[in-house]
């Protein structure tokens, strides 16, 4: 898993800087209109409109990458390791009742 992390790191990456990018006009309130005199216009009521919308996809969706580049790696990594202790502490655990029941004196 951390591999697989480590290869899809910067396409991931990429693609989500790109899209938070390419949102921060409309975050900003920027509006763009070819037909008026001055066509960028920032706090238009057009681009109030999709300032909302902007923002939550802008936050979603870098929360979502670092958790997908972040968290669940190093959550898994942790189930793993832990998975290798509880094996470990059973086999040690049938080790200890194996040799109390082939030894008499100790039961």
């Amino acid at each position: 898993m951390i591999t697989a992390a480590a290869v899809r790191f910067r396409p991931v990456l990429l693609t989500a800087v790109t899209t938070i990018l390419g949102l921060a006009p409309l975050a900003i309130g920027m509006d763009v209109d070819f037909t008026r005199d001055n066509p960028i216009v920032f706090g238009a009521e057009g681009g109030s409109f999709w300032k909302s919308m902007a923002l939550a996809i802008m936050y979603g969706l870098g929360v979502a990458t670092f958790l997908t580049l972040f968290m669940v790696p190093v959550l898994y990594s942790l189930i793993e390791g832990g998975r290798g202790r509880i094996i470990r502490l059973f086999n040690r655990s049938k080790s200890f009742i194996n040799n109390t029941a082939d030894n008499p004196a100790v039961s």
